[in-house]
C-alpha cells in the first residue's frame, strides 16, 4: 500500500506538472481551464500523502509543497497572466515553462519578490595583460584545475555541503542532548507540560513556575531551530543537485532565509527574515479580493490592512490544511489563531511605532538600543503566541 501510495502520489502529480507546463505555452483563453486540470492532478497527490509514510516533517513539507505550488502556478496563469520569454525558432518551451513551475519567489524576472537576498561570488580575475601568461595559463592544467575550485559554481557547491553538513551535526547534537543526556538528569517533557490551562502565561501570572517559563523559552528556539534546519537542508540538497548537474546556475538559488539580524520587528520577521515563497501569491490574491470584490483602493490604508489580514489568515488556513490531511484534526485550528495574532502583533507595532514617533516629533532612538527591544519584543511575541499553537497539537495527538 505504501509503494502504491508513493507511485500515485507521484504520478498525480507529474499529470499536474505537465499540464502546467502545456498551460505556459498556451494562450490565455485556455489556461483557465488547463488550471483545472492542474488543480485537480495536485489534489489527488495532495491525497495520497496520508498513505505514504515520510515521517511527520517530511510528511507536512511535501503537503506544504503542494500549496505552495498550486497557489504559485495559479497565480502565474490567471491573475499574473505570465508569458513565458519568446525564443526565436522555438515553439514550445519546456525548459523555461518547467523552472518557471517552482519559481515562487519569481526569481530573475520583474515581479521577484523582495528581501530576497545572496549575491553570486565571481571567480578570480587573471591578469590579461599579457598574450604570453594567458597562453601559458590556458596550457597548465594545474591552474586550470586551481581556478576551477575556486569558480562561483565550485564555491557555491561546497557551501551548501558545508550548510547541510553543519545542519546534520547540530540537529544530532541537539537530539543527544534532548534523548540522551536530558532524561539521565531527570529532565524530560511530560503530557502536563501541555495541558490546555498552560497555553495562556500572563494571565495566570503568580501561578506560573521557572518551569512552565523555560519551556516556552525552549519552544521559541526549537520553532526557529527546526524550522529553519527542516526548510535550509532541503534547499541546500536541491541547490546541489541542480547546479552539480549543470541544470541551474548558482544565481538561481540564493538563501532560502534572509539575515536574522533583520528580524526586529514581528513584521520585519516575516517580511525580511522568513522565506519568501507565498509572498507574491498570497500578495496577489489579496489584491485581487481587495481590488474586485471590496472595492477597497490598493492605496487606501483600509485597504492595505486587508491585504496583510488576508495574507496572513490565508497562511494559517493552508497551515491547518496540510495539518489535518496528516490526520492531526484535533489542535489544528491554533494554526489559524497563530496567524491572526500575528497580524494583531504587526498592527500593533506599527501602530505604537507611529505614536511613538507622533509624541516625540521623529525621535530616533540609539540603534543598538532599538535593536535590542525589537529583538526583546519579537521573543515575547514568540513566546506569548507559540504555546496557543503548538500546545493543543501535542496534548491532543499524544
Amino acid at each position: 500500500m505504501k509503494v502504491l501510495g508513493v507511485v500515485l502520489m507521484c504520478a498525480y502529480f507529474a499529470g499536474s506538472m505537465l499540464l502546467a507546463i502545456i498551460a505556459l505555452n498556451s494562450q490565455q483563453a485556455t489556461r483557465p481551464a488547463l488550471l483545472i486540470g492542474i488543480i485537480g492532478c495536485a489534489c489527488l497527490s495532495f491525497r495520497q500523502i496520508t498513505d505514504v509514510q515520510f515521517g511527520l516533517w517530511g510528511s507536512q513539507v511535501f503537503a506544504m509543497f503542494i500549496i505552495i505550488y498550486v497557489s504559485h502556478i495559479s497565480c502565474v496563469l490567471c491573475y499574473e497572466k505570465y508569458v513565458l520569454p519568446p525564443k526565436p525558432g522555438v515553439s514550445f518551451e519546456w525548459f523555461r515553462a518547467y523552472r518557471m513551475l517552482f519559481n515562487p519567489r519569481w526569481l530573475g524576472t520583474d515581479r521577484q519578490s523582495p528581501h530576497i537576498s545572496g549575491t553570486v561570488t565571481r571567480a578570480p580575475s587573471l591578469d590579461t595583460g599579457s598574450k604570453y601568461y594567458r597562453e601559458k595559463y590556458a596550457r597548465d592544467p594545474a591552474k586550470r584545475f586551481k581556478t576551477m575550485w575556486r569558480s562561483p559554481w565550485a564555491i557555491f557547491l561546497r557551501n551548501r555541503l558545508l550548510s547541510f553538513a553543519g545542519i546534520l551535526i547540530l540537529e544530532k547534537l541537539y537530539s543527544s542532548v534532548y534523548y540522551d543526556v536530558a532524561p539521565r538528569h531527570g529532565i524530560q517533557l511530560g503530557i502536563t507540560d501541555f495541558l490546555p490551562t498552560k497555553e495562556s502565561y500572563f494571565r495566570r501570572l503568580g501561578d506560573v513556575t521557572l518551569r512552565e517559563t523555560a519551556i516556552r523559552a525552549w519552544l521559541v528556539i526549537f520553532f526557529l531551530f527546526s524550522s529553519i534546519c527542516v526548510y535550509v537542508s532541503i534547499h541546500d540538497v536541491l541547490a546541489f543537485v541542480f547546479v552539480a548537474t549543470g541544470f541551474d546556475n548558482p544565481s538561481d538559488w540564493p538563501p532560502l532565509f534572509g539575515d536574522i539580524r533583520e528580524a526586529t520587528s514581528i513584521r520585519n520577521f516575516w517580511g525580511k527574515f522568513w522565506h519568501r515563497l507565498v509572498y507574491r501569491s498570497y500578495t496577489s490574491y489579496g489584491i485581487w479580493i481587495s481590488k474586485n470584490i471590496l472595492c477597497l483602493p490598493k492605496s487606501s490604508l483600509v485597504g492595505k490592512i486587508f491585504i496583510n489580514f488576508f495574507v496572513y489568515a490565508l497562511s494559517g488556513c493552508v497551515h491547518m490544511l496540510a495539518i489535518r490531511q496528516l490526520g492531526y484534526t484535533c489542535g489544528s485550528w491554533g494554526e489559524v489563531t497563530f496567524y491572526l495574532y500575528t497580524f494583531l502583533g504587526v498592527m500593533v507595532e506599527m501602530t505604537a511605532s507611529a505614536a511613538f514617533s507622533r509624541v516625540t516629533r521623529g525621535y530616533q532612538l540609539n540603534r543598538t538600543v532599538s535593536k535590542m527591544i525589537g529583538y526583546t519584543w519579537v521573543f515575547m511575541y514568540l513566546f506569548t503566541i507559540l504555546p496557543k499553537s503548538e500546545y493543543p497539537k501535542v496534548f491532543c495527538n499524544s
